[in-house]
């Protein structure tokens, strides 16, 4: 059987993540800052501690064995002090990887890494122009796992997403947006085919699991992944759940960007 170690195995998205994993037959290691916090036991799932400040010895241990390794550790709303230790543990995580002989490294990041650009189409080839901490810090972290996997028998995968949305996500992004629907009210940001730019959690899992075993995945790359499901049929959704009218206010532009840059950090 196959093994898979998930650092941030007890995240939003490491929690789906672990469970897809073992849907489709793998062994999981889940990698944590607390086993207290790991998902729930089962014969294909053992946990290990393994937070931020673990040295390299503790990370290439934590790693043995493993066919291929995720990251999907960070906090995408902490401080500046915690940002900069996601940098430097990515480093040594990645250097971990190489040591311990596993073939693949799938990292987790954001399309934030590309900038603010407000209607601007955007893809793996675009240039990395994200600003503020978050998006610095992410370019940061790839970079560096580039740079430590490089000639190395393992080779990385970088998967840049949007927001990640799902029941039991920890953003409120969505919840204010619903918030505003339970009004009746639907406040339309800009064009009538405007998007939300995120994707499923459930569906970016199964596609996870699908690059770690797919063959033709053999050199370093990188990956985007995204719903862009339109507010319109966000909205459409919601009325005919709930079974009541929601009425469609159309805002400025101007108006939409701002609130978006408040609901998403974006």
């Amino acid at each position: 059987m196959k093994t898979a170690a998930v650092w941030g195995a007890s995240g939003f998205v490491g929690r789906h993540l672990t469970a897809a994993l073992q849907q489709a037959g793998w062994r999981v290691r889940a990698l944590v800052r607390d086993t207290g916090s790991a998902p729930a036991a089962s014969p294909q799932l053992e946990s290990v501690a393994l937070p931020f400040t673990a040295d390299l010895a503790q990370m290439v241990a934590a790693l043995a064995g493993a066919d291929v390794v995720f990251h999907c550790a960070g906090n995408p709303e902490a401080g500046a002090a915690e940002l900069a230790e996601f940098e430097s543990a990515t480093t040594r995580f990645a250097a971990a990887v190489a040591a311990s002989g596993a073939r693949r490294l799938i990292q987790l990041s954001t399309v934030a890494v590309y900038g603010a650009g407000f209607g601007q189409a955007i893809g793996p080839d675009s240039p990395l122009e994200g600003s503020g901490t978050y998006a610095r810090g992410r370019i940061a972290a790839e970079t560096a796992v580039i740079e430590r996997l490089r000639g190395s028998g393992s080779h990385c995968v970088i998967v840049r997403v949007p927001m990640v949305i799902g029941p039991d996500m920890g953003s409120n992004a969505l919840r204010w947006f619903f918030d505003t629907l339970n009004t009746g009210i639907f406040l339309h940001p800009g064009s009538r085919d405007a998007v939300l730019n995120c994707i499923g959690v459930t569906r970016l899992c199964r596609l996870l699991v699908a690059l770690a075993d797919d063959p033709a995945v053999q050199h370093d790359g990188v990956h985007q992944f995204a719903d862009n499901i339109t507010w319109r049929e966000i909205a459409d959704l919601y009325a005919r759940h709930v079974a009541r009218r929601v009425v469609r206010l159309r805002v400025p532009r101007s108006l939409a960007r701002h609130v978006a840059t408040l609901m998403l950090g974006r």
